[in-house]
């Protein structure tokens, strides 16, 4: 059992990363996800006669089309300038009911059956009817089924802390569509995704954006492409999406990429690489506002599980090594239910499926956000005063608890602001607890390590 002391769960703004690859060229509009081999008897590609044999006497794998509409013939867009969306809210899934509302069929198969020979082979842990069953319509979310539990196992409010956070304008990510017009289908809509972090007043502090409208959101620069001193439309991203389309005002992201989302714990960032995603969201008549938004694919379970190994005895010392962390990497091995390239296979499984859900607003982009800048070593840590604040270096005896392996920041300082690497602390740390920093470390915008969105959760 964990210790009692501060955490925090939150999505780390400048970890957002979506690139285009896969799924057909730039001709190939369609957001189909992979639908596998018919099995005898059933069909092919979009079919939905079932194929394949099923152990037990339960119903056969279903080989399933895709739910997401295929792209129109056209037009493409004619309208002016861009519509810029900023999300307001992230969803993951905390209520069973949602797991596969938000979710797509990535491996193109329904499986009914917990015993089902076409499903790829558990890993050690795995529950056959938690992690082998889809959803309705073969939705495939084992992530937001199986681990979204485990987080909130730690952090109950989890999904609070990281929306409480974009309303303070601690940070944001959008999507910005060029000459999206006033139809509800248009094909190709060339679209950008941003990472942003929220405006500032003169003390450093967010401004929470109380009219999204008129908000200038600043994109992190390590994100964009050209001239990153531009402003506005002139800002460009390297991440880009040259084929997405809308079709009955859902907006679909093109070609299936790659999306790479950080959540953090206690500060240390863990990456969710998103591959095989297709991104989605049903924008209101007037493009203001889009709901029910969808970011459905595949994580590769060697790459989370080396993750959350390589932070975890950094949150608590009592996930540095032992019974208990080996518990948590086996639970999370155990909820793979496809292979990581979002496909059935004989092999054993060695991919979790993710999906989650967001909520956005029209909004605007201003300039680009300070750079951030490159963390201290250990060595420069050990040498240091540990007096009144917490850091890594020095011997296991002089570490504070909760740290296995040097760290590369400084935590928070107790009155809510946060501490840059070297400069003094602002509250002895028998202060804490006390609110945390929305920024996470660096006491500027231009933090030493850029964390976005830390708040406190009580466990």
């Amino acid at each position: 059992m964990l210790s009692k002391k501060w955490s925090v769960l939150s999505v780390v703004a400048m970890g957002v990363a979506a690139v285009a690859c896969g799924g057909g060229s730039s001709g190939d509009t369609s957001a189909t996800p992979p639908s596998g081999t018919a099995g005898a008897g059933g069909s092919g590609a979009g079919g939905s006669a079932s194929g394949g044999t099923s152990a037990g006497g339960g119903a056969p794998v279903e080989e399933v089309p895709t739910n997401i509409p295929k792209a129109p013939p056209g037009p493409a867009g004619d309208g002016t300038g861009t519509n810029v969306q900023g999300v307001k809210k992230i969803f993951l899934a905390k209520d069973a009911a949602d797991v596969f509302k938000q979710a797509y069929a990535i491996d193109g198969k329904k499986f009914s059956n917990p015993e089902d020979p076409a499903h790829c082979k558990l890993q050690t842990g795995g529950k056959k009817k938690d992690v082998v069953l889809d959803g309705p319509k073969g939705e495939d979310n084992s992530f937001g089924k199986n681990i979204v539990p485990i987080i909130l196992g730690l952090a109950p409010d989890a999904e609070e802390t990281i929306n409480d956070s974009i309303a303070g304008g601690s940070f944001s990510v959008l999507v910005r569509i060029e000459k999206l017009g006033a139809g509800a289908a248009y094909s190709p809509l060339v679209a950008e995704l941003f990472a942003a972090a929220g405006q500032r007043d003169a003390s450093g502090n967010d401004v929470a954006p109380t009219n999204w409208g008129t908000y200038e959101w600043q994109p992190y620069p390590e994100a964009l492409d050209g001239d990153k001193t531009a402003k506005g439309d002139a800002l460009h991203s390297a991440v880009k999406f040259p084929t997405s389309y809308l079709v009955d005002n859902l907006w679909v992201s093109g070609a299936k990429g790659t999306v790479a989302l950080n959540l953090s714990l206690s500060g240390q960032t863990l990456k969710l690489t998103i591959n095989q995603a297709v991104v989605t969201a049903k924008y209101a008549a007037d493009h203001k506002t889009a709901n029910a938004g969808i970011i459905s694919g595949v994580l590769d379970t060697t790459e989370l599980t080396t993750g959350i190994k390589s932070i975890a005895g950094k949150i608590s010392s009592s996930l540095c090594d032992g019974t208990t962390i080996d518990n948590v990497l086996m639970q999370i091995s155990g909820a793979s239910d496809m292979m990581k390239d979002g496909t059935q296979g004989a092999g054993t499984c060695d991919g979790i499926s993710i999906g989650l859900g967001f909520e956005s607003e029209q909004t605007m982009i201003g300039s680009a956000a300070p750079p951030a800048q490159p963390g201290k070593g250990c060595g420069e840590l050990a040498s240091l005063p540990s007096s009144g604040m917490s850091h890594a270096g020095g011997s296991a005896t002089t570490r504070p608890q909760g740290f296995c392996k040097c760290h590369e920041a400084w935590r928070p300082g107790g009155d809510g602001a946060s501490i840059g690497l070297g400069s003094r602390p602002r509250a002895p740390r028998s202060a804490w607890p006390r609110p945390l920093s929305p920024r996470g470390v660096g006491s500027a915008r231009g933090a030493f390590v850029r964390v976005t969105s830390l708040l406190p959760v009580r466990r």
